[in-house]
C-alpha cells in the first residue's frame, strides 16, 4: 500500500497510543490520523485530483494537488470537511465538498476476474475466507469494497484473493469470493486469524448493479451467499455517513 502522510492501517491496527492519550499533546489530535471514509482515488480528464465519496459526492482537496498513486484506487482516508466546493470550474470538474486530507492510505484494488467454469476450485482457491459487515464493505461507485477475516500462517506470504464473476447463468449479480493461500502452508489451522480490505473493479452490469450476491466459504460453516444493497448513505456535509473502522492487520500480504 503506498502510502502518503502516514499509514492509517498501522495507526489503527497496532493502536499505539489511544486517542486520550494523543489529546493530551499540546495542539495534537490524534484522531485525525483514523480512517472517516472510504473513498475512490481519481485524477479527471484535466488532470484534477479528487476522491468520489460515494455515488453521489465529490471530495476536492485543498491541500493536495496530484494523486500519490500512479493509477486509480480505493483508499482509506480521514479528512476535514471545509463546507461546500465554491471553486470556479475553469474548464475543468465541478465538486461537491471541499476538504482537507489528513490521512490516506491505498486499499489493494483489482480487477474482478471472470470464472473459469469447472477449474475454479484449482485456479482461485478453495479456503475459507469469511466477510465482516462494517462500515467499509460497500457496493459503490463502480467497486465492491470488501473487509475479510481469513487465516494466515505467516503474515508475509502471499495469499491470493478473487472475486469471481459468470459462475452462474441464471443470476448474473452472483459473484465468488475466492481465496488462495498459494505457499502459505500452515495457514490453517492454527495459523493467524487476520482482517483485511480489498476492493474489486467491477464492469458492464455488476459496476451499475443494484446488489450483488457473494458465495464464499465461510470460516464459521461452510459455503455462504451473502447479499449486499448498493450504498445509497449519501454524505450530506454534516458528519452523517461518515465511517468508523474495525481492526486492519497491517502490511497483509494479498495479491
Amino acid at each position: 500500500m503506498k502510502r502518503f502522510i502516514l499509514p492509517i492501517a498501522l495507526i489503527a491496527a497496532a493502536g499505539l497510543m489511544s486517542t486520550a492519550c494523543f489529546k493530551d499533546l499540546e495542539g495534537y489530535d490524534g484522531t485525525l490520523f483514523y480512517p472517516n471514509a472510504i473513498v475512490t482515488a481519481r485524477t479527471s480528464d484535466a488532470g484534477e485530483f479528487y476522491l468520489q465519496l460515494d455515488d453521489e459526492t465529490s471530495l476536492k482537496p485543498d491541500n493536495m494537488v496530484k494523486s500519490p498513486y500512479d493509477k486509480e484506487v480505493r483508499a482509506l482516508v480521514n479528512f476535514t470537511d471545509k463546507g461546500p466546493w465554491t471553486a470556479s470550474e475553469d474548464g475543468g470538474m465541478t465538486f461537491d465538498r471541499t476538504v482537507t486530507v489528513n490521512a490516506i492510505d491505498s486499499v489493494r484494488t483489482k480487477d474482478a476476474v471472470p470464472t473459469k467454469g469447472d477449474k475454479d476450485d484449482e485456479v482461485y482457491g478453495t479456503a475459507p475466507i469469511s466477510i465482516i459487515t462494517n462500515s467499509w464493505t460497500v457496493l459503490e461507485d463502480g467497486y465492491l469494497t470488501l473487509t475479510f477475516c481469513a487465516y494466515w500462517g505467516n503474515p508475509y506470504i502471499y495469499h491470493e484473493i478473487n472475486l469471481v464473476t459468470g459462475t452462474d447463468p441464471e443470476n448474473p449479480y452472483l459473484v465468488e469470493f475466492r481465496h488462495d493461500p498459494l505457499d502459505d502452508t500452515l495457514y490453517y489451522p492454527g495459523g493467524l486469524k487476520a482482517t483485511g480490505i480489498i476492493a474489486f473493479r467491477l464492469d458492464g452490469e455488476l459496476a451499475d448493479a443494484d446488489h450483488l450476491d457473494i458465495k464464499f466459504n465461510s470460516l464459521y460453516g461452510g459455503d455462504k451467499v451473502w447479499t449486499i444493497e448498493r450504498n445509497d448513505n449519501y454524505y450530506v456535509g454534516d458528519g452523517s455517513g461518515s465511517r468508523s473502522t474495525t481492526q486492519l492487520t497491517d502490511e497483509l500480504a494479498v495479491r
